[in-house]
């Protein structure tokens, strides 16, 4: 096995959660409006039908490029008046988001969002799985990277769906192989954003000066490491949610760009 480190996200690189989250974020509004309500497994038929997270993806599904956190989902949802529109890249977004921020609300929005997606998760049980969508490509190439690299995860999202995806798929990986921002499954989130789970596993497997590859659908984390990094090799998942014109102005200078999943395979070899 090569020495050299392979460093994958995960959420629009081996499976897209979008679906997911605005299952999440129909549970939540529901909450929000009905906070006395007990929530059963029969509610979520109505809470949410297909007609109604269908109508959640045709206006929220351009903005998920901008989504970091899960609480965003939330930011976009109250405040639809600011955010239902064309936004041609992060920074244009975030002048926007930055404006209307608040440090009160953000922890508001947070703590609903990831209860919520608690209260999914044991209400629907074994049927929370089907809430994805996997990329069987990446799941192919994730495979041969664990056999020909020393392979890692990093990603925004809970430790619990991705367990259940990789255990879906056979796939096994250390723990301190993955690194996540855990908010509902029972383990202690150490707070790192993409950016940082990635400087942590360099710093411990041989420094930032060294060689290694990020498989990424979004510009934000690599952009940040690329000037503590000059060896860094960027792979673009162009079948994300990444912006053209935010990869376009990044300026990377080893960076290559695959348009679907099946594709990824080429990259390990």
């Amino acid at each position: 096995m090569s020495g050299t480190l392979y460093i994958w996200d995960f959420d629009g690189v081996i499976s897209d959660s979008l679906h997911e989250c605005l299952t999440v974020v129909s549970v939540a509004t529901y909450r929000y409006l009905h906070p006395a309500v007990e929530l059963t497994a029969a509610d979520l038929v109505d809470i949410c039908s297909a007609e109604k997270i269908n109508e959640l993806e045709r206006w929220m599904r351009p903005l998920r490029p901008f989504i970091v956190r899960g609480q965003d989902y939330l930011w976009q949802y109250f405040n639809r008046s600011l955010f239902d529109r064309h936004f041609s890249s992060i920074q244009e977004y975030m002048e926007v988001f930055e404006a209307e921020f608040e440090a009160e609300r953000d922890a508001e929005y947070r703590e609903l969002f990831y209860s919520s997606r608690k209260l999914l998760i044991e209400l629907l049980g074994s049927k929370y799985i089907g809430l994805f969508t996997t990329y069987q490509g990446a799941i192919h190439a994730l495979r041969a990277s664990l056999g020909r690299y020393e392979t890692f995860i990093c990603s925004a999202r809970d430790r619990q769906a991705l367990d259940l995806i990789l255990g879906r798929h056979r796939i096994e990986l250390p723990a301190d192989r993955i690194y996540t921002q855990d908010y509902c499954a029972g383990r202690v989130n150490p707070g790192l954003d993409k950016s940082e789970q990635i400087l942590e596993i360099l710093n411990l497997h041989g420094g930032l000066t060294q060689p290694f590859v990020v498989i990424e659908d979004q510009v934000k984390a690599p952009a940040a490491l690329q000037p503590l990094c000059p060896e860094m090799r960027v792979i673009h998942a162009g079948y994300g949610y990444g912006l053209d014109e935010d990869w376009a102005s990044a300026g990377f200078r080893r960076v290559s760009r695959v348009e679907q999943a099946v594709d990824l395979i080429y990259e390990i070899f």
